[in-house]
């Protein structure tokens, strides 16, 4: 599939299990430098922070059988995406070269010293300037990943949890460039009861605290609420990427309806300052409806604003993709068509 015409903001739209998700994790793959990347996607999807795997060839290739279409490893699979600033990025994901892996069956204490081969997993990723490779091996029974490769200003925010610890750190190295006050400003715009943001530790944990207007004491932004704390994650990670793009999965999850105009307009202001692009999954009519809102009331929103459906086939085939203009699609919402 190609895809051509991204706006600052774009909205992606199907129904359960059409690829929006899948449209997003591409994305931010093609972004990385390093394998790890991979990783990191199977937490977000619910997969455990360990892999236990058994002996043999087969074993090691199930953990990325999902990457292929159709979970046919000899196509391999390939991203490529175009930057007008910065030109293509292209990530290749195959199995190649004749190198091999001798594993012990079990990499543990008990080692038996029987052993298998395998071809590992090889990750490349090539611009303009460089290519960069990045193999899975597997090093006394530990997943080993190399990759040097200066990465794309891509964050991916998932639909599952908000990640407190990287909000800490992210409005941390905004603080030591002077930036903190961009954060506090951009929260206060949308949460006026906002008075301040500091970092505070709890139980040895950094956490970004609030301090409410009537209450004596700050909060963890995480326990005062869940649309606030969505809200920031979306501010610090557009502020902490100037000039590049974040992926929201679901990103109405957390937000009240009524809200959504006001937090929507916050976050094209921000991405406007920071020359960042939103893309973003969403299942809301009453999101969608959100965004018609704003762009009936700023034409430059509208002229910046793409919608992506996704129309899943017939089984065992890709979905199709249609593209939407920011104007067409607030017709299509004026007029009560069903755009999800």
């Amino acid at each position: 599939v190609k895809i051509k015409g991204l706006k600052r903001f774009t909205f992606v739209v199907g129904e359960g299990g059409a690829g929006k998700t899948a449209l997003l994790e591409a994305l931010f793959l093609s972004g990385g430098g390093n394998a790890e990347i991979y990783f990191r996607i199977r937490l977000w999807r619910g997969f455990g922070d360990t892999i236990e795997m058994a002996a043999g060839r087969a074993a090691y290739e199930s953990v990325f059988r999902d990457l292929f279409y159709n979970f046919d490893s000899d196509t391999g699979a390939y991203i490529r995406i175009e930057d007008p600033d910065r030109g293509y990025r292209k990530l290749d994901i195959l199995y190649e070269g004749s190198a091999t892996l001798d594993l012990p069956l079990r990499p543990s204490a008990e080692k038996s010293g029987d052993s298998f081969s395998v071809v590992p997993i090889t990750f490349r990723w090539e611009t303009p300037k460089r290519i960069s490779v990045s193999q899975v091996e597997i090093v006394e029974g530990r997943l080993r990943m190399k990759g040097t490769h200066e990465a794309y200003p891509a964050t991916f925010i998932s639909s599952q949890f908000v990640n407190a610890r990287h909000n800490a750190m992210r409005y941390s190295e905004l603080s030591k460039r002077n930036k903190s006050m961009m954060v506090l400003k951009a929260l206060q715009d949308a949460f006026p009861i906002v008075q301040d943001l500091s970092l505070e530790t709890i139980a040895g944990e950094l956490m970004i605290h609030v301090s409410i207007e009537g209450l004596p004491e700050r909060l963890p932004i995480v326990v005062l609420s869940g649309g606030m704390s969505k809200y920031l994650s979306i501010v610090l990670a557009i502020l902490s990427q100037p000039g590049g793009v974040v992926l929201v999965d679901e990103i109405e999850n957390g937000f009240y309806y009524r809200d959504m105009p006001m937090l929507l307009g916050s976050i094209w202001k921000v991405c406007q300052e920071a020359n960042v692009q939103i893309i973003a999954s969403t299942h809301s009519y009453e999101f969608l409806h959100a965004v018609s809102d704003i762009m009936e009331s700023d034409s430059e929103i509208e002229n910046n604003t793409s919608l992506l459906r996704l129309e899943r086939g017939r089984f065992g085939e890709q979905p199709n993709v249609r593209y939407i203009e920011g104007a067409s699609y607030r017709s299509a919402i004026a007029s009560s068509f069903e755009v999800r």
